[in-house]
Formats: C-alpha cells, structure tokens, sequence
C-alpha cells in the first residue's frame, strides 16, 4: 500500500512539475494576463524574466509621438499601487498572433483597458507585442513588452 501511495504521489508531483514547465507560449502570456487582471503580483512574477523591459508607444498631451521605456520592476510596482488604491482595471486581449522556434517567440495582439468600479470605461487600447524566452529549465517567460496606445479605441 505504500509502495502505490508513494507511486501515485510521485507521478502527482511529476505531472504538476511538467504543466509548469511544458506550458506553451500562448499559455504563458494567457497565464500573465490572468494575474494582471486578478492584481496577482506573486503569479506575475513567476512569469517575468528578471531583466524584463517595457515599451508603450503613445502620442503625448502635445501631439508628439512618445516611446516610454520601463523595468519589469514598474509593472510590480504600479500593480502594488493598484491593489492599495483598490484601482479596478482589466486588460482584454484578442486575435493573438505567435511566431516561436524552440526557445525564442513573439506574441503580438490587440488589446483594450477598460477601468472604472464596472470595468465598462476603455482607458486606451492598442496592441500587445510580447517577446518571451526558454529557460533551461524549459519554462518560458516574458523578457520584453511593447505596446501602442490609441484613446480613440472601437472594441470589437
């Protein structure tokens, strides 16, 4: 009886280690979305590479086309303000496109930011391009986003 216990714990635990690792590109960035939108800093970070670097592309106040460079760092740290602030917000992704060969990929897709108590007012929208890496541990994980930001936004 134990012998079978420590079998079925074992191939428990091995299962549990293979989704983890075998989770597919796609899969990550669904998984990160799901965190973002649920204010899961602690998910978030198993997700991002150390090194994780932002991008936004917008047109300022003045008229003038801006590119907005940040950390990885800021998306923990703009989560954390969030969650004390209460600041609800949920980023819908759609029409997901990927490229990947074994340990590189590029997931580019359309988004909208809806904020406000009932989630029903579009901040911006625009488009997602996600690069994520493998680690040797075969797992991947987001190493750099960049996204544009429109205001005139007509969700599908």
């Amino acid at each position: 009886m134990q012998k079978l216990v420590f079998i079925v714990l074992l191939f428990i635990s091995n299962s549990v280690y293979l989704f983890a690792q075998g989770r597919s590109a796609k899969e990550t960035v669904v998984a990160f979305f799901n965190a973002f939108n649920q204010k899961d800093t602690v998910t978030l970070r198993t997700l991002i590479h150390p090194e994780m670097m932002m991008m936004s592309s917008f047109v300022d106040r003045n008229g003038q086309l801006t590119n907005d460079v940040k950390s990885g760092h800021y998306l923990i740290g703009f989560m954390g303000k969030a969650i004390k602030k209460k600041f609800a917000f949920k980023e819908s992704i759609s029409d997901l496109k990927i490229e990947q060969d074994s340990s590189v990929a590029m997931v580019f897709m359309n988004y909208v930011m809806y904020v406000g108590d009932e989630l029903n007012d579009i901040s911006h929208c625009g488009v997602n391009a996600f690069t994520l890496i493998k680690d040797p541990s075969d797992k991947w994980s987001v190493s750099f986003i960049a996204d544009s930001r429109y205001k005139n936004c007509n969700p599908k």
